[in-house]
C-alpha cells in the first residue's frame, strides 16, 4: 500500500508513494537506497499510510511503523507497533491451535502485558525495547489464527499486575511438578517479583510428568566446551530444589559454570524438559529424571486449565500464582515506572 518516508532525526518528510514498493534495502556510504537512494540519509522511517497496510521482512509480515538505521554500513530495522498487536502475535503463535479456556487466555494476555510494561520501563536502549529473535515474535502473519486470543486480549485492554506498586517479569510453564519458583530465583535477574507458590492440581499429577532423559557425558562435556567430564554440581533454589544452574567439572580443576536455560536450549527443551531434575552420573552417560514440563515459573498452565474448568475467575487464578499482587488498568507506561527502574 501507499506510504511516508521520513528522516527520523529531523521529522521531516523526504519522499511518498501511493503505490506498494518491493525492493531491496542497502545501505552504502551515500546513504539507504530502498528502490531509490536516499542521499545523505542514513536513517529513514517508512509510515503506512493505511494501518492495515503491512509490509514485507524476510518472508515475515509486519505492521506498523519501520525504522531503518545505516550503522556502520549495517542494516537495522526497528518496528513500532502496538503493544496488544505484540501480544496477540506471541499469544497467537504460542496457541495457534490448541483449545484453552478463555480465563487461562485471559491470564495469560494479562501477564504478558505486565511483563512487556516490566521490559519497556527497565529498556536501557533508547531505540527499542525487544529484540525480535528473543520473544519468536512472528509479525501480524501469526495474528487472529486463534479467534480465542483476539478476545483474551480484548477483554482484558490495558489491565497489568502490579507488585508493591510496578510492573515485574512474568512467565508461564506447561507443568510446574507441584510448586513453582520466583522469576528471580531461576532467570538469576535482580528483579522485584513475587515468591514461587505450591500448586495442589500439579503435586497431584507429578508422577503421570515423569520424565527421562539419557546423555552421554561427551556429549554433555563438548556442550560445556570440555575435554571430558568428571562431575556435574547442581545450583538449586532452596525452597523448590529446581535447578538454575550447574558446575560442570572437567580433569585438572577445569569446570564451566552454565545457567539451566542455557542448558536446555543447547540439549534441547524436548530431551531435557524441566528444571525439577536429579541428575546421575553412570559409567559412560549422564542421567536426567525430572517431572513436568518448562522452568516451573509464572503460570502453570496444566494447573490454570483444572482452574478454569471449576469456574475461577481471572483474578483469582492470577492471584494463586502471583502472590501479594493486583490487577490495575493502565493506557501507558508512566513515567514513574522508568524513575523507579533507574532507582534500582
Amino acid at each position: 500500500g501507499g506510504y511516508i518516508v521520513k528522516n527520523p532525526s529531523t521529522d521531516k518528510k523526504i519522499d511518498s508513494s501511493m503505490f506498494k514498493n518491493r525492493c531491496y534495502l542497502s545501505s552504502s556510504l551515500e546513504g539507504i537506497k530502498w528502490g531509490k537512494l536516499y542521499k545523505n540519509t542514513h536513517q529513514i522511517q517508512i509510515i503506512p499510510k493505511d494501518e492495515k497496510t503491512t509490509f514485507l521482512l524476510d518472508g515475515i509480515q509486519y505492521r506498523g511503523k519501520l525504522s531503518v538505521f545505516d550503522i556502520s554500513s549495517k542494516i537495522s530495522l526497528v518496528i513500532e507497533i502496538d503493544a496488544d498487536e505484540y501480544l496477540r502475535s506471541i499469544l497467537s503463535g504460542k496457541f495457534a491451535y490448541q483449545a484453552i479456556h478463555q480465563t487461562t487466555l485471559e491470564a495469560l494476555a494479562i501477564s504478558m502485558r505486565t511483563n512487556l510494561y516490566h521490559k519497556i520501563s527497565t529498556s536501557t536502549n533508547p531505540f527499542w525495547d525487544l529484540k525480535s529473535s528473543d520473544h519468536d515474535f512472528r509479525g501480524s502473519s501469526m495474528m487472529l489464527i486463534n479467534p480465542s486470543v483476539d478476545a483474551a486480549i480484548t477483554a482484558t485492554k490495558d489491565l497489568i499486575m502490579v507488585y508493591e506498586n510496578r510492573p515485574f517479569p512474568t512467565f508461564w510453564t506447561d507443568h510446574c511438578g507441584g510448586r513453582t519458583a520466583g522469576y528471580s530465583t531461576i532467570f538469576r535477574k535482580n528483579a522485584l517479583c513475587p515468591p514461587g507458590v505450591f500448586v495442589p492440581f500439579s503435586q497431584k499429577s507429578k508422577d503421570a510428568h515423569r520424565w527421562k532423559c539419557t546423555i552421554s557425558k561427551e556429549e554433555v562435556a563438548s556442550l560445556a566446551g570440555l575435554d571430558e567430564l568428571e562431575s556435574i554440581e547442581p545450583y538449586k533454589c532452596s525452597t523448590t530444589g529446581k535447578i538454575y544452574g550447574l558446575k560442570i567439572n572437567g580433569p585438572h580443576l577445569t569446570f564451566r559454570e552454565i545457567t539451566f536455560v542455557d542448558l536446555q536450549k543447547k540439549i534441547g527443551s524436548h530431551r531435557l524438559q524441566s528444571n525439577d531434575v536429579d541428575i546421575k552420573l553412570i559409567d559412560k552417560r549422564v542421567e536426567f529424571t525430572g517431572y513436568g514440563k518448562g522452568l516451573g515459573v509464572g503460570i502453570c498452565l496444566a494447573a490454570a486449565k483444572e482452574m478454569s474448568k471449576n469456574g475461577k475467575s481471572t483474578s483469582r487464578m492470577l492471584s494463586a500464582f502471583f502472590p501479594d499482587t493486583k490487577i490495575i488498568k493502565l493506557e501507558f507506561v508512566p513515567q514513574v515506572f522508568f524513575e523507579d527502574s533507574q532507582e534500582n
